[in-house]
Formats: structure tokens, sequence, C-alpha cells
């Protein structure tokens, strides 16, 4: 079914952690919350020493798994890409009743998911007990929270730090190019990665160019990338690139913007780069969503680059004013980055 080695050992190298997850919420938790039960049934008054005894067994394992998500996660969407076959299955078990017509990725994340909502628990708890009651262990309960807390936090930071790395090393396999080493290093951080439109001068066709922005630090750069077909792919079944255009960020980068229309609102604008100060023979690019012009905004100014507007001076502030009104919060940092969100997450998949 999977296109090198066999099923049992693709299996076991994806998922075998949730094995260990299951045998360490058995072992730590439902049994002995079980005897519990059965010693003081049908309620139980206290329970906090259960939980810190889990907690102490299952940061370890938590943060283990969540250091290897983002792999598991890529091996899985890649050996999909690969295997027709393999393809199917995930299908068939996503339509099985047995799988609530759920996909894989559910699944595989729902460990980190399931523990976000220990702390929602707890506190719900808390509602219905006496601070002054010994029995109901209301500090220790208290306690818990803080720690379960901390667990998820840290459980984020291992998933973003695995989740840059993985990007990077993708971006690093995509690069058809024998410069790949010595422009792109693992220590980067991928600030913008989207695909742009491009028109060829004299032909009515519109293609594609890879924009990705690096940084921040002394591995700032911004590189053009060009699919290559799929008779010329480096990797087997998945999308290769060929390096178009390569500005480093030790010389001063300008992104000039113009828009099409007499309102931002249309969202119609044309992209150029430049470094320098010059405005290099290079193909302008098109970008219809004001999210993605906005998101470039953010990465050009984390590199210490500079966006101009080159028809009138007024658009880059109607685009700021336009993200202000639409709901999304403009907050400015004191490293000269812009952050747009509209709410906090705890962690961010990328599916």
């Amino acid at each position: 079914m999977v296109s090198r080695g066999s099923n049992q050992e693709f299996a076991e190298k994806t998922f075998s952690f949730h094995q260990r997850i299951y045998d360490l919420h058995k072992t730590f938790l439902y049994d002995p919350l079980l005897k519990r039960q059965e010693a003081e049934g049908p309620w139980i008054t206290n329970f906090p020493d259960i939980f810190q005894r889990w907690l102490s067994e299952a940061t370890p394992i938590y943060l283990e798994f969540c250091a290897l998500y983002p792999r598991l996660h890529s091996a899985i969407k890649i050996e999909a890409t690969k295997s027709s076959y393999f393809q199917r299955f995930l299908n068939q078990t996503r339509d099985h009743r047995f799988g609530n017509r759920l996909g894989w990725d559910t699944y595989m994340k729902s460990p980190i998911v399931r523990i976000q909502r220990y702390p929602m628990l707890f506190a719900h708890s808390l509602r219905y007990s006496e601070r002054t009651d010994e029995r109901h262990g209301y500090q220790a309960i208290e306690k818990v929270i803080l720690d379960l807390q901390d667990l998820v936090r840290k459980c984020g930071v291992e998933i973003e730090r695995a989740e840059k790395e993985v990007r990077m090393e993708r971006l690093r396999e995509q690069i058809n190019s024998t410069l790949k080493d010595g422009i792109i290093s693992p220590h980067a951080n991928i600030l913008f990665d989207e695909d742009l439109l491009y028109q060829k001068r004299g032909f009515g066709r519109v293609t594609q160019l890879r924009v990705v922005v690096l940084g921040p630090g002394d591995y700032s750069m911004v590189l053009i990338l060009s699919k290559i077909s799929k008779l010329t792919q480096i990797n087997d079944d998945t999308d290769s690139y060929e390096l178009v255009e390569q500005f480093d960020a030790r010389n001063p980068i300008t992104l000039y913007l113009t828009s099409r229309d007499s309102e931002v609102v249309k969202e119609q604008f044309t992209l150029v780069f430049s470094q320098n100060g010059h405005q290099p023979d290079l193909p302008k690019l098109s970008c219809t969503s004001l999210t993605s012009v906005k998101e470039l905004f953010k990465a050009v100014g984390a590199i210490g680059g500079e966006v101009k507007d080159i028809n009138r001076g007024n658009i880059i502030r109607e685009i700021l004013n336009k993200s202000a009104s639409s709901g999304v919060l403009t907050t400015p940092k004191s490293d000269n980055t812009t952050i747009l969100r509209k709410k906090k997450e705890v962690f961010r998949f990328d599916e």
C-alpha cells in the first residue's frame, strides 16, 4: 500500500506514539480514578493528586510527541501523494461508519487538542467547589490548572519550532538549484510563502510565481521561484521549483506597490521588488488578495525592507485602514513588524 517499506513499519512510524499516550492515560489516569470511585463512590471529592502524578509522567511524552507531530503529519501527506493505494485507504477509513467521517489528521492531532480541554474541565469543577472545604482540594485543583496551562504552552512552543524546521526542509527539497545550500540556511524562518500571479510580456496566459520571504536575522532574503514542469520533477510526485531571482536583505530591499483601480476595495495590486534603489527588469506580480498583501507588508518590514507606492501616496494607508475596519487587529511591534490576527490561538496546524 505504501510506496516504500511495509505497511506495518509505516504505521508504527507515524502512529506508534498514540499507543504510548493511550497507555499513559489508562495507567496513570483512568485506572486510578476508577479505583478511587470504587472506594469513595459514587462521587469523587478529591482527585488533584491523581492528575499531578499523571502530569509528571505525561509532560515528557507530550513534549516529545509535539516535537515530532509536524514531521509525522508531513510524512502521511507526502505518502498520500506518492501512493494512490494509500490515498484510497485514507479515503475509505474516513468514509467508514466507525471513522465518523473524520479525516486521519483529526485523529493524529487529537491528543494535543484534548489536553487543552483539561484546564477548562477543572475550571468548571471549581465553580461547584468550596474554597474552605478541604475535601474538595480547591487550592490543589488551582495548581493542577496552572501546571496544565504550562504544559499546553510548552507543547505550543515545540509544535511551532518543529513546524518551522519542517517547512524549511521542505523548501530546500523543492528548490532545484545547486546554490540552495548557500542561500537557504536551516536557521531561517519562513515569514511569507504564497503563489502570486504573473503574466509574461506579449502573452495572454497568466502563470504563477512563488514568493518566499525568509528571516529575520542574518539569513533574511526574498526568493522568487518558478514551478518546474511535472516531467522534470526532482522528487516523485512533489512540486519542484527553480530560482528566478534572489534578494539578499543585507542590501536594501524595496517593494513597489500600485493599485489598478481607484479604490483599494476592489483589491487589485501590482508588486515589483527592487534592490539598492533600482527597479530591475523583473516580472511584475499581481495579487488580488488584500490579506496576502498585508502579510507581505509584514514580512518585508520584518527583514528591514521598505514598501513604496508607485502611483499615489495613500494606497498603503488605505490598506492598513481597511485592515482595521474589517475587524483585524493591527498592532505595531518594536522590530518594525505588524501582527495581523483576528484571535489568539493556542496551536496552529499546517494542514
